[in-house]
């Protein structure tokens, strides 16, 4: 059993409505925590073809001949639409009876709230969280063990080496998520897009540089950014709103979701992540993808000279964060704040374990932050 935030809200979901759809990226554990949840329930993959077959040409049969008295779990649903249009018609004998699993994007998160608006919980699972590892007790003494194994469960609940797990898992989000709803023409270009993206990340975005590492149009590199945060590959951080009279940067800075997805694309051996150049932006990338579980209220700043690597905003509290560049960071913090007219000291974040101050914190525990997060919400 490996507890994950999201369970109590889910239970409380299939409490409230008939159907719930838990939808997140592949191998996030969303399979596995609706198996632990309703483990009297039925369970059917639409990724098996005579499965499939069988739901497409009589849904009613199909339901009937699988589901338990409990309820039916039914994974990878977004193979067979014409499952969902009789579930929509078909009258619950409880709540929640049903419950879909499927990848997170735009195509099946429309279809599952056009189809069930108002009779559906949906719920989206992110890979897992510092704070989840730490209440598994599987959090890592060092961070680069966190950096190398990233932050799919599977690292963490069986002996299979997270490089061979994120190798099959890129293997087949490009088998089969992008090619089933990314448009994509060409996968060994995408992929070596995908590469050229680990090599930016926590850097500010460039389009016109990515399109030239991967040989394709601007117009392209576009779509497939566009493409890739929709599938909750990769997010982006918006530069601060406010320019306070000065020549600031305009474009977001890209991160990923899992730093483990970056570190395999990187393809840098464990034993080499300590001393490796890009430990400090996959450093980064693994606090913004923590934050952003939190809030998606981030922003980092930047000028000629300075910069401040992330930048809370709840209502009228400011924080500033360090986090790669934190050995300047009081400097910088300084000038933020003269710019800025804030005061929040804000927090260095730390690289290291140990004893954490007012204003540094070791990335194993972020509470401190987190409780700044929900006074400024409360304000």
């Amino acid at each position: 059993m490996f507890s994950r935030t999201l369970t109590f809200d889910i239970v409380q979901g299939a409490q409230d409505y008939p159907i719930v759809a838990l939808l997140g990226s592949r191998q996030s554990g969303k399979t596995l925590l609706a198996q632990q949840i309703f483990s009297n329930y039925a369970y059917v993959s639409l990724e098996d073809i005579e499965l499939r077959t069988a739901a497409t040409q009589n849904p009613r049969t199909f339901i009937k001949a699988n589901k338990t008295n409990a309820g039916i779990i039914i994974d990878d649903f977004h193979h067979v639409p014409e499952l969902l249009s009789y579930l929509q018609a078909e009258v619950p004998t409880h709540k929640g009876e049903y419950v879909l699993c499927g990848p997170q994007n735009t195509y099946t998160r429309e279809l599952v709230m056009k189809l069930f608006e108002g009779n559906v919980s949906l719920h989206n699972l992110f890979p897992l969280s510092l704070r989840e590892l730490t209440q598994n007790f599987s959090l890592p003494h060092d961070v680069d063990t966190v950096l190398y194994k990233g932050l799919h469960p599977e690292g963490y609940t069986s002996d299979k080496d997270a490089h061979a797990i994120y190798r099959q898992y890129l293997s087949t989000y490009i088998d089969k998520d992008v090619q089933l709803f990314g448009q994509v023409d060409n996968v060994t270009t995408f992929h070596t897009f995908l590469k050229a993206c680990a090599v930016k990340v926590g850097q500010v975005l460039n389009i016109t540089t990515l399109a030239n590492e991967a040989d394709i149009s601007d117009h392209t590199a576009r779509r497939w950014i566009a493409l890739l945060e929709d599938h909750h590959m990769i997010f982006l951080v918006k530069p601060y709103p406010e320019d306070f009279g000065r020549r600031l940067i305009k474009s977001p800075k890209l991160y990923f979701y899992d730093p483990g997805v970056a570190r395999c694309l990187l393809g840098i051996p464990e034993e080499q992540l300590s001393s490796h150049s890009m430990r400090g932006a996959l450093f980064e990338t693994l606090i913004m993808s923590e934050l952003i579980k939190w809030t998606t209220n981030l922003y980092f700043w930047k000028d000629k000279t300075r910069q401040v690597d992330c930048i809370i905003k709840e209502g009228d509290t400011i924080i500033p964060l360090g986090i790669q560049n934190a050995s300047t960071f009081d400097t910088d913090r300084k000038h933020w704040h003269k710019l800025s007219q804030t005061d929040h000291p804000g927090y260095t974040i730390l690289t290291e374990s140990g004893p954490h101050t007012s204003e540094q914190v070791s990335w194993q525990y972020l509470q401190p932050l987190c409780n700044a997060i929900s006074i400024a919400r409360q304000h």
